[in-house]
């Protein structure tokens, strides 16, 4: 009897969980598509600031000419509200329509700091409960000094309890220094001590030049340099050692040359020289495409010559600027032909024998090697050792969510597979070991970011294809019986009609 009831609890505890992962897909569906009150893309620049003051809060709206609430795309957020005294703000984020959002950095709340110069000295980051959260960047909290003049001088990092943090792009800190015009002349990573360390942005020292002319690239970056701790030029992934940046009437940066130590124009690992890029009316990235050293168009590993942002979605280009068909593009922009194409596979792996289920096997596998490590391109950030970032940052992105979402359903095929040829449960580990072969290859290789919650994912999508295997061959079995029964009635019935006759 126990044992009965135990199986009972197991079954029914398979299908809460595909009924859990069926409802968290059209969840995240329906979020990630769900109509906002203003659709349209507009920079914090495009749109005016409105400044109400009252009882010591400031709250400052993004509004367009006709007066209306507008998400400045830019900032993530319409709305701006700052309370407190004494040289201590708290600032919270809004919508449109006076929900809370996060910041770019993944943060609802900022408590700054100020001394009596009005430089904000420090900056705690505060999730949905208002206590310290890690932000993107990978810390929790900055603390900056400034010179005589009003100047930013250094940045030290913090965890959540106030610990000194080692961030991936900046280190522990950063120092700056300036030229003659008041730009940064040149920004160094820290290490612990306060020495120079190479981050994962590749590189410990960044010097930069800047433009001098009237105009809309004025004062901005013309040519930037890299140095390791002792101020050797060093070479970042695509192997160059400095850029120099062309802008567009809006100030945009329209072009990225890439140099070689010796400041010279540089055909890149990737085949390229130079990037030319155009962009949306937010100032939002709309195209970039590849040229050689001549100006010929170029094409990157899988074929494309460039790549065009449309509404959050990456499109390749061919050569004359129209569509490349990608079946990796076409997954990653389309969420949903991820999953219809997982459950037809799941579906074709249940009503096959062993030898089709052994070739499907070595199909997928390729397949997941093709999606996660083929013609990637080399990336300076190299592994993110903080588990579960991913989770806490989901509802306030709905691409780090769908990225957690495709990850899962990605494996859940495999799972269901390897259910149909070995329904042990030992099997369970061969997703796990595989994604952690894939995490480590991208780590060694820099063509990908090292994640442990990718690995977490791509085990949760195991094992429901798992059970999904499970309980799909179980409901074929049972159609299956009700056909046959049904067959057996039938030549009964039509036995019992010659008799009668």
């Amino acid at each position: 009897m126990k044992q009965k009831v135990r199986s009972v609890i197991t079954i029914q505890a398979k299908r809460v969980l595909i009924v859990a992962f069926l409802l968290m897909t059209i969840s995240l569906w329906l979020i990630s598509r769900q109509p906002g009150q203003n659709n349209e893309k507009i920079a914090s620049t495009d749109l005016n600031e409105r400044i109400t003051e009252e009882n010591g809060v400031t709250r400052i709206d993004y509004v367009n000419d006709q007066g209306q609430l507008r998400m400045a795309t830019n900032l993530g957020y319409s709305t701006i509200v700052r309370s407190g005294s004494n040289g201590i703000v708290l600032e919270q984020y809004l919508d449109d329509e006076g929900n809370n959002v996060s910041a770019p950095g993944g943060y609802f709340f900022a408590l700054r700091a100020y001394d009596e110069n009005m430089n904000n000295i420090r900056i705690e980051y505060l999730g949905h409960d208002k206590k310290p959260m890690i932000i993107s960047t990978g810390c929790a909290i900055e603390e900056k000094s400034y010179s005589a003049d009003g100047r930013l001088i250094s940045v030290y990092y913090y965890d959540t309890i106030g610990d000194p943090v080692c961030t991936p792009n900046y280190g522990y800190g950063r120092n700056y220094e300036y030229d003659s015009a008041g730009n940064i002349s040149k920004m160094s990573f820290l290490n612990f001590n306060g020495k120079p360390i190479v981050t994962d942005l590749g590189y410990a020292i960044v010097k930069r030049t800047y433009y001098d002319t009237i105009g809309p690239e004025g004062g901005k970056t013309k040519y930037e340099f890299y140095y390791d701790e002792d101020m050797n030029p060093i070479s970042l992934p695509l192997g160059h050692y400095g850029i120099y940046k062309v802008y567009d009437e809006q100030g945009n940066n329209s072009e990225i040359i890439y140099l070689d130590n010796k400041g010279k124009p540089f055909l890149t690992n990737q085949g390229y020289s130079k990037i030319i890029r155009t962009y949306h009316k937010d100032n939002t990235l709309a195209s970039e495409c590849y040229y050689d050293l001549q100006g010929t168009p170029v094409s990157l590993a899988e074929g494309q010559y460039g790549k065009r942002i449309e509404n959050g979605k990456t499109i390749f280009l061919n050569a004359d600027g129209s569509e490349q068909f990608n079946i990796r593009n076409i997954l990653y922009n389309n969420q949903w032909y991820v999953v219809i194409f997982a459950i037809i596979i799941v579906f074709v792996s249940c009503i096959s024998n062993t030898k089709v289920n052994i070739g499907l096997l070595a199909l997928y596998i390729g397949g997941i090697a093709y999606l996660t490590l083929m013609f990637r391109t080399p990336s300076q950030q190299s592994i993110i050792l903080d588990l579960f970032w991913s989770y806490k940052k989901m509802f306030a992105s709905i691409g780090t969510m769908e990225d957690i979402f495709r990850n899962i359903w990605l494996f859940i095929p495999l799972g269901a597979i390897l259910y149909n040829l070995y329904p042990q449960k030992v099997v369970l580990l061969i997703p796990i070991l595989l994604s952690g072969l894939i995490e480590l290859v991208q780590y060694i290789t820099k063509t990908g970011i090292c994640e442990l919650d990718d690995i977490i994912n791509n085990g949760l999508g195991g094992a429901t294809g798992y059970v999904l295997g499970s309980e799909m061959q179980r409901a074929l079995i049972v159609v299956k019986n009700r056909i046959h029964m049904g067959c057996i009635s039938g030549r009964r019935f039509a036995s019992g009609g010659r008799n009668k006759l």
